[in-house]
């Protein structure tokens, strides 16, 4: 059996009979739906059958050898029997005929006659990294049940965020929806790894895009766009927070000075479009943000809004003039040990005098 969506497959999986199950084959480039597939069936196994045995093969010297004698001599009283296999196209390899000799040509024939008279109540799930020859997948003719995963395209992954959340029970920021697209791999294994590591965490309530990025991607020493966006709104006690985190090795407050550079450039563009009495439409192309997300357009529009208040042109080139020379100082050598007490000392008199 060819199953062609996971939607489809995790269908399957939840009906197909336990007592003379299928053997189970993930293969392509998104084989990490093999961990969410052994989920699904250790929950059924425990719901329904109870007391069961998992054994895991990785392809390690010898296992291809372990794995024929521990599937096919089964134990008398015998629990439930679980085998998953990583890597099966190494474990594998012994028995596929890449050289055509009598010798692996027999070999394939005899673990194509065992799988066919496979004992009741075991269970087998196989991943296959890449496209499996069709000589692999009759290694399993008549007991099959096969999903060739493939990653999506650019244009799917929205959707699968979305309906991956609603399965999981998940709330998502339309922000963090975007911000799950752009960093996790387009898997659709990946992003449901994601999305239950979010919903571990954060409870009864919707996930932020700053969940997501401390989450899903935490990084050492100061967090730049989380510090830019407490400097301009003033916000001391969160800018002493993130500055907390520095960390020399990993932290330069040259590319924190560029974020600053490149809001300050947005405000001033913003101030010029109101003195121009350009629409909100007009603005939006000026800030060459007319293709982002409406909610994100609207979210920076709010946003300038409020930093236009406080950041009039004037105060835009005292600020300029900061850049300047913090950078040059930056640059001539201020000691990896100093420099965020130099960066403190020079935002607060910018920002919060």
């Amino acid at each position: 059996m060819e199953i062609k969506d996971p939607g489809s497959f995790e269908k399957h999986l939840s009906r197909m009979p336990l007592e003379t199950p299928e053997i189970i084959v993930i293969s392509g480039s998104d084989t990490g739906v093999l961990d969410t597939a052994a989920l699904m069936i250790k929950a059924r196994l425990q719901r329904e059958i109870g007391a069961f045995e998992t054994t895991v093969y990785s392809a390690e010297p010898g296992e291809d050898s372990r794995f024929r004698q521990e599937v096919f001599n089964i134990p008398l009283f015998a629990p439930y029997r679980f085998f998953i296999v990583r890597h099966g196209e190494e474990l594998f390899a012994p028995y596929l005929p890449g050289a055509e000799n009598s010798s692996r040509k027999s070999e394939s024939a005899a673990l194509k006659r065992e799988f066919e008279r496979l004992p009741d109540r075991t269970l087998i799930l196989i991943e296959f990294s890449g496209n499996p020859p069709a000589k692999f997948l009759d290694l399993f003719a008549g007991k099959l049940c096969h999903l060739q995963t493939k990653e999506l395209y650019s244009n799917q992954v929205l959707d699968v965020v979305r309906a991956t959340a609603k399965k999981l029970g998940i709330q998502l920021e339309d922000e963090s929806i975007y911000e799950i697209r752009d960093r996790v791999p387009q898997k659709a294994a990946a992003i449901e790894s994601a999305l239950q590591r979010l919903r571990g965490i954060v409870k009864d309530r919707a996930v932020s895009v700053e969940d997501v990025r401390e989450i899903l991607f935490p990084a050492p020493g100061v967090q730049p766009f989380a510090l830019v966006d407490a400097i301009f709104a003033q916000d001391h006690t969160m800018v002493e927070k993130e500055l907390l985190r520095f960390n020399p090795q990993e932290d330069n407050f040259l590319v924190i000075l560029k974020l600053i550079l490149n809001r300050a450039n947005e405000i001033r563009q913003f101030l010029t479009g109101r003195k121009l009495g350009m629409s909100e439409s007009e603005i939006l192309e000026f800030l060459d943000i007319k293709n982002r997300p409406p909610f994100i357009q609207k979210k920076i529009l709010s946003r300038l809004a409020d930093e236009s208040r406080h950041f009039n042109n004037k105060r835009l080139s005292i600020l300029y003039a900061f850049l300047v020379k913090t950078g040059n100082e930056f640059r001539s050598g201020v000691p990896a040990h100093k420099q965020n007490l130099f960066f403190q000392e020079k935002i607060m008199e910018v920002f919060f005098s």
